[in-house]
């Protein structure tokens, strides 16, 4: 039970009128919810679309309208500045600055809903929230140049990002069960009587599925949505499910298993449930979902998988999280799950493929593998920076080669004509760190004052060596 749980159960009926009214008084926004919390319900099997889906061609033409006004041909450079120690060419520059004019449209859109929500009116809300996704699909930009590469995954990338703010107003207003009913409806509605298809009901899914979740009163009130016209459960799974697991255990396990392979969240919702109850296909779904979502599963299976109970499903969960997450503690559980050498080589291949470097380095030190680590710097073309943390492990046990490995890669990188202070750095750092090997001190300094004798014009080079300490 929270703290203010606490308070509430111990006051007096009289103390909670009293606090209600002073934060109505405070509050613009929590008299609006009040005032559509109470308000009389629509009769919802009379609802009529026509008005909903007039509301939203309008909201859809404007921001239609506002995202074609945009002139992707004359972008304002006048506030822009580039990320420090960051190079980005023309068109980087170019896309980055459309994109933030196609986000101030995003902005406004979502203020507005914001106040919708905050004021408890989810129709106005839906009506904005749907013409925005109307708006998305038809928008048709003059993009001569392709400043945007992807106007489509630009567009959808706010949108979802938009429809996640969302997620979180809905959870801090006070709606109506009857409301919720309404809206959800209209929005239903819409999508097959409107939409023809023209826009995906993934977003309206995820935020339906959340006033169903966080509102039970109204599930059993939405049971008629889906058992009326075909294909409302196709264009909203979550809700539906939602609604369902109420109803139906049994019906709901089955439908969510027909559902999960295409929804991570569905996917998740489903294993957990099933790993609560010890159910034996958790095992079986988990085998079967994870392959097809594995950066959303990977995680969350991490936690609940029991090697004793399905070897080869921890040993495949556990590779990906490595693989991906490049985290030293969890290569230590999977080393431990490996049954022989052989599987562990295996591994260690992958992660060498996958050019991860600095973990793969890491986790080489942590084996002892010392030698691969001077085998990977002889032969891998890196960054100086990545090359300085090679050596940086291995410096101890191979001094000799490591001084031949920096000095060669010195002389080459000097050959370049087009070098910069910063590569100058990165030079005069690489040298610092193997002339920190006793014995191999005289011998870097003897290089680096040589080094400025056959270039003694670069003032830079000569600066980053003195501030090294090795002239």
């Amino acid at each position: 039970m929270g703290e203010y749980e606490k308070i509430f159960d111990s006051i007096s009926s009289d103390q909670k009128i009293e606090f209600l009214r002073k934060a109505l008084t405070r509050s613009e926004a929590l008299q609006d919810q009040l005032v559509a919390y109470f308000a009389a319900p629509t009769k919802r099997r009379k609802i009529k679309s026509g008005s909903f889906a007039e509301r939203v061609q309008s909201y859809s033409k404007a921001f239609q309208k506002l995202l074609e006004s945009i002139d992707l041909e004359d972008l304002d450079y006048s506030q822009w500045r580039t990320p420090r120690d960051t190079y980005m060419e023309y068109w980087e520059i170019e896309m980055e600055l459309a994109k933030e004019e196609i986000q101030e449209v995003f902005n406004r859109t979502r203020k507005e809903c914001e106040k919708q929500i905050l004021a408890g009116d989810l129709q106005a809300f839906f009506t904005t929230f749907t013409g925005a996704l109307d708006g998305c699909n038809k928008v048709t930009f003059r993009d001569p140049n392709e400043t945007l590469a992807d106007p489509e995954e630009t567009l959808f990338a706010l949108f979802g990002e938009l429809t996640a703010e969302i997620e979180v107003y809905l959870s801090a207003v006070v709606l109506s069960s009857s409301k919720v009913v309404e809206s959800v409806t209209s929005v239903v509605q819409w999508f097959l009587e409107q939409n023809q298809g023209n826009s995906s009901a993934v977003y309206h899914d995820r935020l339906c599925s959340k006033l169903a979740l966080t509102h039970g009163e109204s599930l059993g009130e939405l049971r008629f949505l889906f058992s009326g016209p075909k294909g409302v459960e196709q264009n909203f799974p979550r809700t539906y499910l939602t609604v369902l697991r109420n109803l139906d255990r049994s019906a709901w396990i089955k439908e969510s298993e027909k559902f999960a392979v295409a929804d991570h969240q569905i996917a998740k919702e489903l294993l957990e449930y099933q790993s609560e109850q010890k159910n034996d296909s958790f095992y079986r779904n988990a085998r079967v979902l994870f392959p097809i979502h594995p950066r959303e599963l990977v995680d969350f299976l991490a936690k609940l998988i029991e090697p004793g109970k399905d070897h080869a499903l921890a040993i495949q969960i556990w590779e990906y999280k490595v693989l991906h997450q490049n985290l030293l503690n969890d290569y230590e559980i999977l080393a431990g799950l490996f049954e022989n050498v052989s599987q562990k080589e295996v591994f260690l291949t992958k992660l060498k493929d996958s050019y991860h470097d600095e973990f793969y380095v890491d986790v080489l030190a942590h084996e002892k593998l010392f030698e691969r680590i001077l085998e990977l710097a002889r032969e891998r073309l890196v960054y100086l920076p990545k090359l300085e943390f090679m050596l940086n492990h291995i410096l101890e046990v191979y001094p000799r080669d490591c001084l031949k490995i920096a000095l060669r890669r010195t002389e080459n990188e000097m050959k370049n004509s087009k070098l910069n202070r910063h590569t100058y750095s990165r030079i005069a750092s690489l040298l610092r760190l193997v002339g920190t090997h006793k014995e191999l001190k005289p011998e870097v300094q003897l290089f680096a004052r040589n080094l400025m004798v056959i270039h003694s014009r670069r003032s830079a080079l000569r600066a980053e060596l003195v501030t090294v300490g090795l002239i």
